[in-house]
């Protein structure tokens, strides 16, 4: 885990009770998540301990994941996750024309950021970074 880490309540879209059971067990950023969620097995009994649904913790360490890409906050993240580009690897194996107009796309139907989107441009170098990230979440 590279970046500095993300609360966890500013993730846009989650629900704030799931934030507080986190936080109850001491999770209160995404490499805190990001480190005790790694497997199936380590995400179903961390849901079971904190009755976050599996689903809604499924989302949290995704979106945990890819806030280690430089430059992406939770913002660009949720952006991410949107519009169908929920993980590392897949964010890491886009092609930069078809992920920028994914982003802008989604970005025009929800609104998510008045931030200027990267280019496909932009992107191309960009990506070759994240292409060096390990892959450690198991899916």
């Amino acid at each position: 885990y590279t970046p500095r880490p993300v609360p966890l309540k500013r993730l846009p879209c989650i629900d704030p009770q799931a934030v507080e059971r986190l936080a109850a067990v001491g999770l209160k950023d995404t490499r805190q998540l990001f480190e005790r969620a790694e497997t199936r097995q380590d995400r179903g009994d961390l849901a079971a301990l904190t009755a976050v649904p599996i689903g809604e913790m499924l989302e949290l360490v995704k979106l945990s994941d890819l806030s280690r890409a430089p430059y992406v906050g939770p913002v660009f993240a949720r952006l991410f996750y949107e519009a169908g580009t929920d993980t590392l690897e897949k964010l890491a194996t886009s092609r930069p024309e078809e992920l920028a107009a994914r982003i802008r796309a989604t970005n025009e139907e929800q609104k998510l950021t008045k931030a200027a989107l990267p280019t496909a441009e932009h992107m191309v170098s960009w990506l070759e970074i994240v292409q060096k990230i390990p892959r450690t979440i198991e899916y």
